[in-house]
């Protein structure tokens, strides 16, 4: 293949800014990024279109393979946010991707303590889009601050009561750590 003989480079860029890796990503061609990735020439960290990473782009379009293909890399900069402030971890929490949220918090140090612009947490966030088993491993962790308010006054356990997750509200209940306090009413998430 040319990438072999070097007369192709594996980093050179389409008219939108996106390499290779970053379409495989983008596509959730894991066939693709796994070859790209074993050649070494790509920079698993490199920013495209909007600044997004394989990472982020991978985590964005729910490609769960190519998160793990990326991650296991062990050079992957979990932390790094997306152009809406959002971090993977948080995003994973909205999408309820339990197995990803635990490699990211066991095994990469993904920042627990990161908020959304709207101060929601990973924990509320999963809670408020009723993600019973992520709201599970996060609570199981004891790095969240279950009484922790986003910047409308809500706390995790109040979103999701709010949002009719009686399962999630249960998980709260059965930890017994937690504040019993009247929240306001805001919607989000």
């Amino acid at each position: 293949m040319l990438v072999e003989t070097g007369k192709a480079d594996v980093n050179a860029r389409d008219s939108v800014g996106l390499a290779a890796l970053l379409l495989a990503a983008d596509r959730g061609n894991a066939d693709v990024l796994k070859y790209l990735l074993e050649t070494g020439l790509v920079d698993v960290n490199a920013r495209g279109y909007r600044d997004h990473t394989p990472f982020s782009i991978a985590v964005f379009n729910e490609h769960r393979e190519v998160m793990k293909l990326l991650l296991g890399t062990g050079k992957v900069e979990v932390d790094m946010p997306f152009n809406d402030g959002l971090i993977p971890l948080l995003w994973l929490a909205k999408c309820g991707f339990e197995d990803i949220i635990q490699l990211l918090v066991n095994d990469y140090r993904a920042d627990c303590n990161a908020r959304a612009p709207t101060g929601d947490t990973a924990l509320s966030i999963a809670a408020s889009n009723g993600h019973v088993k992520a709201v599970e491993f996060l609570l199981d962790t004891g790095k969240f601050d279950v009484n922790s308010r986003n910047d409308f006054g809500d706390t995790a356990l109040s979103l999701a009561s709010r949002n009719g997750h009686h399962d999630v509200v249960q998980a709260f209940l059965d930890t017994g750590d937690f504040e019993a306090k009247e929240d306001s009413t805001s919607d989000q998430f």
